[in-house]
């Protein structure tokens, strides 16, 4: 089976390897974005850039050049699918990486921010003078230029092929460990449904349905999203709300003893889930159904 952008960017380990990336390289942000960079965000969650980057974009003109100069390479970059270097518009080395799977884009990673060598007044003055040419104030820029991380060319092209190695590494697992899901997806699903029905008007946890479907919980929750497109939640409070109309329909039993009877806490709850799911109060669906029967 194929797998989303979306399924890509949630995986927790990309923090981690975020993390061991700035240890390594001193990478401040890598972004993840999707085939056609209409979505995406940075790898750690946070907006993290060097304090150049950051004092830059602060202008409302330097984040537009910053922007434009982005969507210039990221259309360079989707010309050919390979891992791209360029220079930004503020002289930084910045890198686009692909992620493959079967030959196909599935996410671009995005980072850089860096210098080949450390700068010179005549580099500082070049990069002046190019920024105040599209209208950007420089002031105090010039001292936070000079601290630009710096990694030498050789050093890149290690950076390179690790987030290249890493990044198809782990969409080739993501793919692996969906096909298994896949393939156990509808037997755990209808364990656990079978559970759900059974004991619906119990206090349950999402750790009670998964132990009867004996996967974790993470697991459990994974196979939902992909076998029925729904959480767990979702499927516990339909089967509430559908045995709650059962009763409604069937008996002339008070709407606050359903609503107990089908495991809902308290008459509040009841009554807000029931109307979000009903568009309408218990009491009037009961005098809706009734009338149906006449």
């Amino acid at each position: 089976m194929a797998i989303t952008f979306k399924q890509l960017a949630s995986l927790p380990i990309l923090k981690d390897f975020y993390k061991l990336t700035w240890r390594l390289f001193g990478i401040y942000a890598i972004a993840l974005a999707s085939p056609d960079f209409s979505d995406g965000g940075l790898v750690n969650g946070r907006k993290t850039f060097n304090p150049f980057c950051t004092a830059l974009r602060k202008q409302k003109r330097g984040d537009a050049c910053c922007r434009d100069c982005d969507r210039t390479h990221q259309a360079l970059f989707l010309t050919k699918c390979q891992p791209l270097s360029y220079r930004c518009h503020a002289g930084l080395r910045e890198f686009i990486i692909p992620i493959k799977l079967g030959g196909e884009l599935i996410a671009a990673m995005q980072c850089g921010q860096l210098l080949d060598r450390r700068p010179t007044q005549a580099d500082w003055q070049h990069t002046r003078k190019a920024l105040e040419s599209h209208g950007i104030v420089t002031q105090g820029l010039g001292r936070l230029y000079r601290q630009i991380h710096v990694i030498t060319p050789p050093r890149q092209k290690d950076l390179v092929t690790l987030l290249e190695l890493i990044g198809n590494h782990v969409a080739n697992a993501l793919h692996q460990e969906l096909q298994v899901l896949e393939s156990r997806a509808g037997q755990v699903v209808e364990q656990a449904q079978r559970f759900i029905e059974e004991h619906f008007s119990e206090p349950l946890r999402i750790e009670d349905i998964a132990g009867a479907a004996s996967v974790s919980e993470r697991t459990l929750l994974r196979m939902f999203q992909l076998h029925l497109g729904k959480t767990v939640l979702d499927v516990l409070t339909q089967t509430r709300i559908r045995k709650a109309c059962e009763q409604l329909r069937q008996s002339d039993r008070t709407c606050a003893a359903i609503a107990y009877d089908c495991g809902f806490g308290s008459i509040p709850q009841f009554n807000r889930i029931f109307r979000k799911r009903m568009r309408m109060t218990p009491s009037s669906w009961r005098k809706k159904a009734f009338a149906k029967k006449r």
